[in-house]
């Protein structure tokens, strides 16, 4: 399922089998998709023709898939001020599944974080999409306009918890660290600083929880030094 800034997780479960992400069933998984047998027309039909409303670094395509059980995803605004500077940005969010169960010890944690993107000198925050088109592989992208450079990325979390990011064609390796900072210069250069979180569980059963408490956390995230640092030396 496919959501901009909508969010749908009514329940969640317990996952008492290990998932398994290897060869084999890589292998099976790939065949699944090719194979039409197995697709999931109902859910095909029901999205229509491509969205050419929004404008993503990648165009969103409408495809069928093999049948595949996901809780929900999406992605969320973030806006913060340290040190009187404006630090705007998007968070995507994968929900409780077969893929992930494994995470959550609480009861009180169903979704996780893969990715968080923050802007020094944002003039709109931009559209943002996750989608659960490649389960057990989750993908993401958005835009945010700078007055003179578009902030445009792209995030992945694989299977097997391998987790990219790509802005601007820079490259991150997400194990170190869920959250990247740009700053635009002058020049329309960047500068980034990505920041460790390890996974990002944020509390909460309903999105409004969820978001508060991982704004939260966020905000404790950019207290630090070689945050405050950056955002002094580069956030103009």
């Amino acid at each position: 399922m496919i959501l901009l800034f909508v969010f749908a997780a009514s329940s969640c479960f317990s996952q008492k089998s290990l998932f398994v992400w290897d060869y084999r069933t890589a292998k099976a998984h790939a065949k699944a998709q090719m194979d039409s047998t197995q697709w999931n027309m109902k859910m095909f039909q029901s999205e229509g023709a491509v969205d050419t409303t929004h404008s993503f670094p990648i165009q969103i395509g409408t495809f069928p898939v093999a049948y595949y059980k996901s809780l929900g995803n999406g992605s969320a605004p973030l806006e913060f001020i340290i040190n009187g500077k404006k630090l705007s940005g998007q968070a995507v969010f994968v929900f409780k599944g077969e893929q992930n169960s494994s995470l959550f010890k609480s009861e009180n944690r169903i979704t996780e974080v893969p990715f968080i993107i923050l802007t020094t000198h944002a003039s709109d925050i931009g559209p943002s999409i996750m989608t659960s088109r490649n389960h057990p592989n989750y993908l993401a992208e958005g835009r945010i306009p700078i007055k003179s450079i578009t902030i445009d990325w792209l995030s992945m979390q694989l299977a097997d918890r391998t987790a990219y990011a790509i802005v601007n064609m820079r490259l991150f390796d997400l194990r170190f660290g869920r959250l990247v900072i740009v700053a635009p210069q002058p020049d329309n250069t960047l500068r980034f600083l990505q920041v460790e979180t390890g996974d990002l569980l944020p509390e909460g059963k309903d999105m409004p929880p969820i978001v508060s408490n991982l704004n939260a956390h966020i905000s404790n995230l950019l207290k630090k030094k070689k945050v405050l640092d950056f955002v002094n030396r580069f956030g103009q």
